[in-house]
């Protein structure tokens, strides 16, 4: 009984899994950090990483921003720099304009269209592929965390 609530303590989405449609899943697998080391894991492996760490990048921002306009400009930049101009290190792939934002005017909302675009990718493919994965069969059966190789993708 004891080793059951753990399990159950260790696993929180479980007793979502199947009433949640996919965004709605994958925003709960990734508000846990047990889950989404999981699912940042399988994206890295499929090299799909930069979606992820985008997405990530945008939250993060949003949340800077609202609490401090002041580091929107050069926050916005390190973003842009860093995914969305062309030939970076990990340049996202979303179809569009992303190569041409003007980030001399930065709000909260800058990122919108290309962070909603990314989400897209990540809830239509990465996320449908990672259900039916190895990873995510080991977090469903609660793998430890130490056998696994740690990833950076989702720290920021």
């Amino acid at each position: 009984p004891e080793k059951e609530s753990q399990q159950a303590a260790y696993r929180p989405h479980e007793n979502l899994l199947g009433k949640l449609k996919p965004p709605e899943h994958l925003l709960n697998l990734l508000s846990s950090q047990v889950s989404a080391f999981y699912f940042s894991q399988y994206v890295s492996k499929k090299f799909s990483s930069e979606t992820l760490s985008f997405w990530v990048a945008v939250e993060h921002f949003k949340c800077r921003v609202s609490q401090n306009e002041s580091v929107a400009v050069p926050y916005a930049k390190e973003i842009f720099d860093t995914y969305l101009k062309r030939f970076s290190e990990k340049e996202v792939n979303l179809e569009g304009e992303q190569h041409n934002l003007n980030i001399s005017t930065v709000s909260v909302r800058t990122f919108d269209s290309l962070q909603d675009k990314a989400w897209q990718l990540l809830v239509n493919s990465d996320y449908q592929k990672f259900t039916t994965s190895q990873d995510y069969k080991d977090y469903i059966d609660g793998k430890p965390l130490t056998q696994l190789k740690r990833s950076s993708t989702i720290d920021r």
